[in-house]
């Protein structure tokens, strides 16, 4: 039933976008019809758009790995020593107010403009969403749970891998289907204004400013794509993990 509503949704949108383009609501040369855009989308597909979706995807993954593998444990770090979160709880609270793409100069500056300061514009858009998510999972650890690591007389290491740890997924997989969709907009903004020789932010910039309005469109559908199939992998990962956490 789920999957008839949300088709019907897709469907209700492309009829409006259908009916509007026809009766020529909005000017053709800036919105065209989801037949033209498809058209264009099947011409990247055939070859010229793959190098562009294989370079956001990679920096997309690599901002999410590195920010993964720094925030988590970060995230439990401060998690497990109150003391320590309420020091640093004023900082991480600026950074993670920041814009990200406000961030950008500030990175350029510092790294250039190579794949590195492009990888690291992700991570540092993400990292204190992992982060946090995984803080927040740990303070919501029931006392009971936490009665019982003691009880149990249990080491630190126990504790954190069979108690606290799987405790606080759920929260991180929340804050995982957040992040994506974050490195997916930090990686195509970077790609957009500081310059790339491939990636979906190049096209879609060189396309706007060509204007090659399919193109555009087709580009921007891919793009969101990118996101939505990201978050769907990290729905159906959580769904696997938590199967035996339990929530």
């Amino acid at each position: 039933m789920n999957r008839v509503t949300r088709l019907a949704g897709v469907l209700a949108l492309f009829t409006l976008w259908t009916f509007v383009t026809a009766l020529s609501l909005v000017n053709p040369a800036l919105l065209p019809g989801p037949i033209a855009v498809a058209r264009e989308l099947a011409r990247l597909l055939g070859g010229e758009l793959y190098a562009d979706f294989a370079a956001t995807l990679a920096r997309v993954l690599s901002g999410l790995t590195i920010a993964v593998f720094l925030g988590i444990p970060a995230g439990l770090l401060v998690g497990c020593r109150p003391r320590l979160g309420r020091a640093l709880e004023l900082p991480i609270d600026f950074y993670r107010s920041l814009p990200a793409v406000a961030l950008i100069p500030l990175f350029v500056v510092l790294l250039g403009i190579g794949e590195t300061a492009k990888i690291t514009i992700a991570v540092g858009a993400v990292l204190p969403i992992v982060l946090l998510s995984t803080l927040y999972g740990v303070r919501a650890i029931s006392e009971t749970r936490w009665l019982l690591v003691r009880s149990l007389g249990m080491t630190r290491w126990q504790a954190l891998r069979l108690v606290i740890f799987p405790a606080a997924l759920p929260h991180v997989f929340a804050g995982l289907r957040i992040a994506v969709s974050m490195a997916t907009t930090a990686a195509i903004a970077t790609e957009m204004l500081i310059g790339s020789s491939r990636g979906l932010g190049r096209r879609i910039y060189d396309a706007q400013l060509l204007f090659r309005i399919p193109e555009l469109y087709a580009t921007v559908l891919v793009a969101g794509l990118v996101g939505y199939g990201l978050n769907k992998l990290v729905l159906l990962v959580e769904r696997r993990a938590l199967h035996w956490v339990g929530r």
